[in-house]
């Protein structure tokens, strides 16, 4: 019984930002970095897309719920994770759009 009240054992504070912060740099890798324009016009976007991903994954209804024992497990889901066909479209296309504007402003 002890096991089991350990493995539901909801993280703790220090965890939770490790987390957030993880969630953080896969949304900053999957635009390009937080300067590009495909993070401006689609991070909301992303951001969703991961925690939903983690929520689905999980059956919680926030990240800080995720069980302490599957901590090290929701990290590495997180860097593994990759934006859908769509969202990485839209990701390219923001990113495309804005690289042809300055290549044409250099002409």
């Amino acid at each position: 019984r002890i096991t089991a009240l350990e493995d539901n054992t909801l993280q703790a504070l220090d965890s939770a930002v490790k987390i957030r912060n993880a969630i953080h740099s896969a949304v900053a890798s999957a635009c390009g970095g937080i300067k590009t324009v495909a993070y401006k016009e689609n991070s909301k976007r992303v951001y969703r897309a991961v925690y939903n991903f983690l929520y689905d994954y999980y059956d919680i209804s926030e990240y800080a719920d995720i069980p302490k024992v599957k901590y090290d497990e929701a990290l590495s889901l997180i860097e593994k994770w990759y934006p859908n066909y769509d969202l990485q479209l839209s990701i390219d296309l923001s990113n495309n759009c804005k690289q042809q504007e300055m290549d044409l402003d250099e002409d």
